[in-house]
């Protein structure tokens, strides 16, 4: 873990001054707050680890020591369910489902093209961009898809392909770290 006494108003310096203390062993227990960030698609395995730091945190908050990112909060965001919870105008028209007739005709109902994604995985891995309606390989791709479980069917939004952006905010400002936003 890393230690900050003072943290100030500044999430930036903030930012700084922790990143420029030494790790050091700690007991959660012990501490006043916890800000712990997994990646459950960082490697193979890590899954065990990221669920592990779940029940952590959980127990932790349990017995009073405050946790930044919320345990159960990033249980609900583990999935691309968590999209549907989203207002409907912030988000592309989206559909789950395990059948392939409801995706096609999904699909058909798009106006110019329709994503295809796993329900679980990220970094970009079984991710598809249908662009014409009957496309030659989609019975091959929903079968690939469905064989992991539900599938994610999305509209395709606007400048989708040039990737999403994600910021993090901290008491209402973007915390930057040397002028970058984060």
């Amino acid at each position: 873990a890393r230690s900050l006494n003072r943290p100030g108003r500044n999430p930036e310096k903030a930012l700084a001054r922790l990143l420029g203390t030494a790790r050091k062993r700690v007991r959660l227990s012990e501490v006043d707050c916890v800000v712990l960030r997994t990646n459950p698609a960082k490697a193979p395995g890590y899954r065990v680890t990221h669920d592990a730091a779940l029940i952590m945190l959980s127990a932790l908050s349990d017995r009073g020591v405050v946790v930044v990112n919320d345990p159960n909060g990033l249980r609900r965001v583990d999935s691309k369910l968590f999209v549907t919870e989203l207002p409907a105008w912030c988000r592309p028209e989206t559909l789950v489902s395990s059948s392939a007739a409801v995706i096609r005709t999904f699909i058909e109902r798009q106006h110019t093209a329709a994503v295809l994604k796993p329900l679980q995985g990220s970094n970009g891995g079984d991710v598809f961009i249908i662009r014409a309606r009957g496309a030659e390989n989609l019975p091959q791709i929903l079968d690939v898809l469905l064989r992991r479980g539900p599938v994610v069917a999305q509209a395709l939004a606007p400048r989708a392909e040039e990737g999403d952006t994600r910021l993090i905010l901290v008491g209402g400002q973007l915390l930057s770290r040397g002028g970058h936003v984060a």
